[in-house]
């Protein structure tokens, strides 16, 4: 039960570091302060920090289309 609570715990610490640093990249990304992020700068920014220049951009939009909730093309 021990290892269960302490598993559960840090797997909790964990998540928290990694939506701060999420929102770090998001915050960076916002350069205008407006809070909307468009596609294009989404995507560039994916592909510096995963390191890779080959990330299907065409993946990315399906992925950014479903969190733009209202179709303006920004999240």
């Amino acid at each position: 039960m021990e290892s269960a609570l302490q598993n559960f715990i840090n797997n909790k610490i964990s998540v928290r570091r990694s939506a701060g640093k999420l929102l770090n990249i998001f915050e960076e990304m916002d350069q205008q302060g407006d809070g909307e992020l468009p596609l294009n700068m989404v995507i560039n920014k994916f592909q510096e920090y995963m390191q890779i220049e080959s990330v299907l951009e065409d993946d990315l939009k399906k992925v950014i289309t479903k969190m733009d909730k209202n179709g303006d093309g920004y999240i």
